[in-house]
Order: C-alpha cells, then structure tokens, then sequence
C-alpha cells in the first residue's frame, strides 16, 4: 500500500534505542568517560536500490543521521558503534513524485565497525583517513510500497554488512562514504519471475556523510 504504514512494534524499539543512546551520550558528558571513547554526531544523504525491483540504478534518496561511539583498540584501530536513523528503497528517477514507482522504507541502524586509521596529523594529533568494515542490524519501522506489492510480506528485520572509507579535514570534521548490502532478503517470501523463476528483494545503498567529533 502507499499509505506508509507503520510498524509499531519496531517503532517501539525504535523508540526505546533513541532513549538509549541519549542515556549513553549523557553519561559520557557527565561521568567523564571520554577518555576512553570517543562520541561522533553524523548526517547525510543515502542513495539505495533494491535488486529484484527493476527500477534499476542508485535513484533513491534519502536522510541518514545518528550518533556514533567510538572506542580505541589500539593507537590507530578503533571499534565503533553507532545508533542511524536510514532512508532506504529504490526509485525510477531521482525526483520521482508517484508513489507507484518508487519504494521508500525507514530503519533504524545498529552498525558495529571496525576502522583502522593513518596519515596521522603530527601537528593537530589526528588521522587524517581511515578504513572501515562491519555489519549492521536494522530495524524497519515504516514502508511505503507500489499498491501491486504486498507490504505485510516486508521482513522487519535487516542484516547487512558495510565497507566505508573516511577523510578527516581538521580533528574534528570529517566527510565518509559507505557501501553497505543486505545479506538477506527483504521479503518473507521469494516472488516469481514471468518466466516462472524465483525473484528476490534484497537493498542496497551508497551513503555519503559529514561527521563531527566531540
């Protein structure tokens, strides 16, 4: 349906994680944890596609924004944790306006990365770039879909692994680009092709974002 339904059992969570991560960030500023972690703000643009959908090419754009725990495993390797509000889907064109052409999905992300960093800045004490990988669980707590799909057929839940790298321009403002894939299917259920194959879902996404440490 193209109504936007929402899921309100994932928007529970959704709900119930955003709390939890501005406890978290509370703490850090107030305990004076930040000697060991490191707290990032991020916001920027996803550009998604779905295979199986045959709208074909990058033209779904959407909002990605969250915050970010970073922890050092060694000098320059850091484990991260981060807490994504995600717009997903696909599209036929960038500025596409009917709802019957285009699917728009929203999740809540859960990345876990681990990025090793170099370059470092002798003078200002930073790295200037890094690399990234991990995997992320999402949540999805509202779609909208062309009427011909079956939105109760949307699996709620998102595994997908990511590879990013990321550019510091002073030691606190830095610009990343991810790739990141679903490794599993988006639909309950596998559709069949004309020619009587099984079709399936499965998201895909480019995100460009601007990030800035505390």
């Amino acid at each position: 349906m193209i109504s936007g339904r929402l899921l309100f059992k994932n928007d529970f969570i959704f709900k119930k994680y955003v709390i939890f991560c501005i406890l978290l960030l509370t703490i850090y500023h107030q305990h004076g944890i930040s000697q060991s972690f490191k707290a990032s703000v991020v916001a920027g643009t996803n550009m998604a596609q779905i295979d199986g959908d045959f709208l074909y090419g990058f033209k779904k754009t959407g909002l990605t924004a969250g915050g970010r725990i970073s922890y050092p495993v060694t000098k320059n390797m850091f484990l991260n944790l981060e807490l994504l509000y995600s717009e997903r889907g696909s599209s036929v064109s960038y500025f596409e306006k009917n709802d019957s052409n285009k699917y728009s999905l929203r999740y809540l992300e859960i990345p876990l990365i681990f990025s090793i960093h170099d370059w470092f800045h002798e003078e200002k004490k930073y790295y200037i770039v890094r690399a990234e990988a991990g995997f992320s669980y999402g949540a999805l707590f509202q779609l909208k879909v062309p009427p011909v799909v079956d939105e109760n057929q949307f699996k709620k839940n998102d595994f997908s692994y990511i590879l990013g790298l990321g550019f510091q321009f002073t030691k606190n403002i830095g610009l990343s680009l991810r790739y990141t894939r679903s490794i599993n299917d988006m639909l309950d259920y596998n559709l069949p092709e004309p020619d009587g194959r099984n079709l399936r879902f499965r998201g895909y996404f480019i995100t460009g974002r601007l990030e800035y440490s505390f």
